[in-house]
């Protein structure tokens, strides 16, 4: 914690089993989402104390929100249309990771997996970019300027660096939809 603007910090705890997670607040609570492990379920935890003390995920009611094995970046959640908002990946095999996005009402308890939305994980199509395509890794879920969803994400490669993809995303957070003609940018 700091209370003069980054420049001292106190430890306020130590969490066990947190990886690639993000920060937020929402209804005066302090949430952090990610993983429990490097590609494993997918949990959220709820502090009321400013981050003092955590919830513990121990099933689908308390903040286990699906079972792994998942993959994500400490990236934004975006509260949008009366949902937030998480880009995940599901890894499927030894290196292939599919692009889905997380999604819940701003009214549901969030530490119930009831609660989210996961859309269609969508996979690698490894003609894209020329038949270069390789992985789909750490999106975000973005609002375009004419206010709709997308999921921009980081597509690996082969001989090539700095490329990312747009992903259409539904508005009920069901379906993500790629076009390889005029996806990448």
């Amino acid at each position: 914690r700091s209370v003069d603007r980054g420049e001292t910090w106190e430890k306020l705890t130590e969490l066990q089993g947190q990886f690639w997670s993000s920060l937020f607040v929402h209804r005066e609570a302090l949430y952090i989402k990610g993983v429990r492990g490097r590609y494993d379920d997918v949990i959220i935890r709820r502090s009321l104390d400013g981050g003092r003390t955590w919830t513990e995920p121990l099933d689908e009611e308390s903040g286990i929100l699906a079972r792994g094995p998942y993959h994500c970046a400490p990236v934004p959640v975006l509260e949008h249309d009366g949902r937030l908002w998480r880009a995940m990946e599901y890894r499927e095999g030894d290196q292939e990771h599919e692009s889905l996005m997380m999604s819940a009402p701003v009214e549901s308890d969030l530490l119930k997996s009831a609660s989210w939305t996961l859309s269609n994980r969508l996979e690698v199509d490894e003609s894209g970019h020329h038949g270069n395509m390789r992985k789909w890794i750490e999106g975000n879920a973005v609002v375009t300027p004419e206010g709709n969803l997308v999921n921009i994400i980081r597509v690996m490669i082969e001989e090539a660096e700095n490329m990312a993809a747009v992903i259409e995303v539904s508005d009920d957070g069901k379906v993500q939809r790629f076009d390889n003609e005029t996806g990448f940018i």
